[in-house]
Order: structure tokens, then sequence, then C-alpha cells
């Protein structure tokens, strides 16, 4: 399984002919190790879409700790590279990696097309019991009376749905529609000597408009998200409808 602290790298130190050239000329995708010594083919036969990252199951005849690199001619070829980085390999199971595809038109991967290589890892590692890992005792009233936010997670394998829904649970308070403010850092704005200030006038806006221009005021100034100002600095202000039927507050 991919470490939580790694952060993947689309990269590969094989030399391909650079895409879109038609002479010899070679392009060189630094940072990773040596090609490697076994392969990793698609556990099960899917489509990934223009443009995405996506998480699919690889099989390997490898086993215990490694370092996965992409395949060169995948990328070269079809524009998809996997993410490099540490993992770990458990016979009978497959292993989860991340894939970018960078090509124009959809990508079948099949079970026999090779999409990347591990090499053995013979860095530090570092292995936590599962009995060792301490369990969190039950959640905050407010978590509990939080809702989930609305995230598509069917792409999520199916071994991590579980911490994923548990992270958003935790942090779902976040997502309650609540609006706040930082003060731990006092913002300024440096002005060019010279500078001129410019106050516009407010747009032209019927009545209702005008009420929902003060309700959303309102609501800002009453979380704390705003405060009255008497500034010479003023820009009108904007509201754009939503398909759900509320408001967007913006400054032009």
């Amino acid at each position: 399984m991919w470490s939580s602290s790694m952060v993947p790298r689309y990269l590969s130190e094989e030399r391909v002919p650079a895409r879109g050239t038609r002479s010899r000329q070679t392009a060189r995708y630094v940072g990773a190790p040596k090609r490697g010594t076994a392969g990793l083919w698609p556990a099960r036969k899917t489509w990934v879409k223009p443009g995405t990252i996506t998480h699919i199951p690889v099989k390997g005849a490898y086993t215990g700790h490694g370092f996965v690199t992409g395949r060169p001619l995948l990328y070269h070829n079809h524009g998809t590279q996997v993410a490099q980085g540490p993992a770990v390999m458990v016979p009978g199971e497959p292993m989860t990696v991340e894939v970018m595809h960078l090509g124009a038109t959809p990508l079948r991967l099949t079970t026999d097309m090779t999409g990347g290589f591990i090499d053995p890892y013979e860095g530090p590692t570092c292995e936590v019991p599962r009995d060792k890992i301490p369990e969190r005792d039950g959640s905050s009233k407010q978590e509990k009376d939080s809702p989930l936010p609305g995230v598509d997670v069917a792409s999520v394998p199916d071994e991590w749905s579980g911490d994923l829904r548990a992270l958003l649970k935790k942090h779902a308070p976040l997502w309650g529609g609540s609006l706040g403010l930082i003060r731990g850092v006092e913002h300024r704005i440096r002005l060019k000597p010279g500078a001129v200030p410019v106050r516009q006038h407010p747009y032209k806006a019927g009545p209702l408009a005008r009420e929902r221009e003060k309700a959303e005021v309102e609501r800002m100034r009453s979380m704390g998200a705003s405060e009255p100002s008497t500034g010479k600095w003023a820009s009108p202000v904007v509201i754009v409808p939503m398909p759900d039927g509320s408001v967007r507050f913006c400054i032009d």
C-alpha cells in the first residue's frame, strides 16, 4: 500500500523518443531508480479517462518492500504514467497505484499490459502492528450532528473508502455552511507612489436584487466574515444566481 506521506512523482529516468517529433531526439525523465526488476500489470481491465488521475489495482510476482516506477513506453505511446514511490506488495493480494492520463483519448488497461515496474527497496522502513495503532474513542457531538459533504467517492479504491469516509466525518463541521475569519496574520497592500484610490459606485439593481445583497451582507457580518469599512477604495457587488436557487456574492 502507498505511504500516506508519499508525494507521487510522475517521473522516470528511461530515455524515450520525444513525443511529437520525427527525429531521433530523446528526452530524459530524471528522478527514478533504474528500471524495476519485476513488472506490474493491472489486476482487472480498466478504462482511464483523459485528463484524470485515478487509482487502479495491480499485480506482480514481487513481494515485500519495493519502489514503484512508471513505464516510459506507456507514457510515450499513450501519455499515461504511474506515480513512483515506495510500496509494499503482499503475496496473492493486488496493490493500488496512482495513474495519471495526459492523453487525448480514453485508454483501456488490460491485464496483460505492463504498466510499471517495482525495484527492491533498501531504504529505512517502519512497520507498526495494527493492534498498536490507537483507535479513536467515538466522535464529538458536532461531528455526529454534521452531515457528510456531497463528495463522489466512486473512484476511490475499496480499501481506502472506509478511511476516507472517516476522515470526511471527522472534519464534517467544515462543510456546515458557516464562514469564519482567521486573524493570525494582518495583511497590508503596498501601493505604488502616487496611486489614486478607486471608488466605484454600486451597479444598478432592482428592489429584489438589493434585498438579496443586503441579506448576504448581514449574513456575512453575523458570521464575523466581514465588517463595515470607511476606506477610500470601493468596488461594486455582483450577485450571481446559482442553479440550486442560492446566490454567489462576488466583488467586481
